[in-house]
């Protein structure tokens, strides 16, 4: 019954038949024509698709997630892991930081120099069997002094 009023006050009549008014500002109309929905324009149509509602936002960031993803999914390949794995020598390790903590070394003293001469003989004879590294012995500074 009340959907039946509703729909009769919306073409302009009262349940009973009775014309009714709609008030616009001061004025009084009487038996307007029905109210149509207006059709929204484009604007308001890309307005809604792009606007900020908790919807589209949710949406967007779903899109943007799954890009990301996807993209970080599809490129990234696994290192291959060669066949020779080699096992960490704790001991020599132990030696090592021993050696290398032995007494302070701040930096620009004898000390100093004398753990990287040591570090520097260690990690050559690391690298010295396998082709894929490298050690660099860099003295020269690059940076301009000003």
């Amino acid at each position: 019954m009340l959907d039946i009023e509703l729909q009769d006050r919306y073409q302009g009549r009262h349940a009973d038949g009775h014309a009714i008014y709609r008030h616009f500002g001061d004025r009084v109309h009487r038996n307007l024509p029905p109210l149509e929905p207006m059709a929204p324009s484009f604007g308001a149509r890309l307005h809604n698709i792009l606007g900020f509602t908790p919807l589209n936002v949710t949406l967007l960031t779903v899109v943007v997630y799954l890009a990301i993803f996807i993209t970080i999914e599809w490129q990234d390949k696994p290192v291959s892991v060669p066949k020779k794995t080699v096992i960490p020598n704790f001991e020599e390790a132990l030696l090592d930081l021993q050696a290398i903590t032995a007494r302070p070394h701040p930096y620009n003293s004898h000390d100093n120099d004398r753990v990287r001469d040591y570090l520097l003989t260690r990690a050559r004879a690391i690298v010295a069997g396998n082709d894929r590294a490298e050690v660099v012995d860099d003295l020269v500074s690059n940076a301009t002094q000003v």
